[in-house]
């Protein structure tokens, strides 16, 4: 990889800071591209500013930069090795599933479905891909009884966080809990003490520190793969958990609200 051609190159001119994030990326090669600069930070007890300097010395322009280039040759790898894309896709679902089902506990589902059925208002934040979910999360609460509100639009998130209280709560939906548009709405609804449930891949995301509560994915997805599928599945295991968790803890409002919505329907198509 050319980063790695880069990094041995440099090396023998490192300080002792820089050759301990050297090291590292030499050991995690490829992982990089699916790590935040707050997770790696962690790892190896430097500064963020320092891992800036550090890529911007190898010639890159920033954080962003350097993982997208990381992407971009592990894209290439991969394209090289197709011939078993079908079980590959299959393989990656599954192991999203089980990864994102060892980060979660019952303990922190039954504290947001006690949210869900506090809250006077309920918001779903998503932009891009996790609008998608948002809208996916909309539909299921709404086949159970509970109205809430898909905000896909970033000015009409802005404007919703900005009429909330504390009796309101806004569940955030963000793989990388660094979205700029939506943690400036999210700020704003914190000043107003609302209540904010985060889904997100990244435990020391800004949507993280921002939250009342965080349930964690675990859908990977590099600069490059925006929207993937294996992470779209992660948010929506999650949303199925919370959703069906709601629907048992309400069984009885739950079940008439399907039967009225299936009536419904069935209804209209022989009208």
């Amino acid at each position: 990889m050319k980063y790695i051609s880069i990094i041995n190159s440099f090396y023998p001119n490192f300080s002792k800071s820089e050759k301990k994030i050297a090291d590292y990326f030499l050991k995690e090669e490829g992982n990089i591209s699916y790590m935040s600069l707050q997770e790696i930070t962690k790892n190896i007890k430097v500064s963020e500013a320092t891992i800036v300097r550090f890529v911007r010395k190898m010639g890159y322009k920033g954080f962003i930069d350097f993982k997208l280039d990381i992407a971009k040759n592990n894209s290439s790898i991969f394209l090289n090795n197709s011939d078993c894309y079908i079980e590959n896709i299959m393989n990656n679902i599954f192991k999203t599933v089980s990864d994102t089902k060892e980060l979660i506990t019952k303990e922190n589902i039954d504290t947001a479905i006690s949210y869900l059925e506090e809250a006077k208002h309920i918001y779903i934040f998503g932009l891009g891909a996790s609008g998608v979910a948002a809208i996916e999360m909309e539909n299921k609460f709404l086949r159970y009884g509970l109205l809430v509100s898909a905000i896909t639009d970033d000015h009409f998130q802005t404007m919703h966080a900005a009429t909330t209280t504390k009796n309101d709560l806004i569940i955030a939906i963000s793989l990388s809990g660094e979205t700029r548009d939506l943690i400036y709405s999210l700020k704003i609804a914190k000043e107003n003490n609302c209540k904010i449930l985060a889904i997100t891949n990244h435990a020391l995301s800004s949507l993280s520190k921002l939250a009342d509560l965080t349930i964690l994915t675990a859908g990977k997805e590099t600069p490059l793969d925006g929207g993937s599928l294996t992470a779209k599945i992660s948010q929506l295991y999650i949303i199925d958990i919370l959703t069906t968790g709601y629907a048992i803890k309400n069984r009885k409002k739950a079940l008439a609200n399907k039967e009225k919505i299936a009536l419904s329907i069935a209804s209209k198509n022989t009208f």
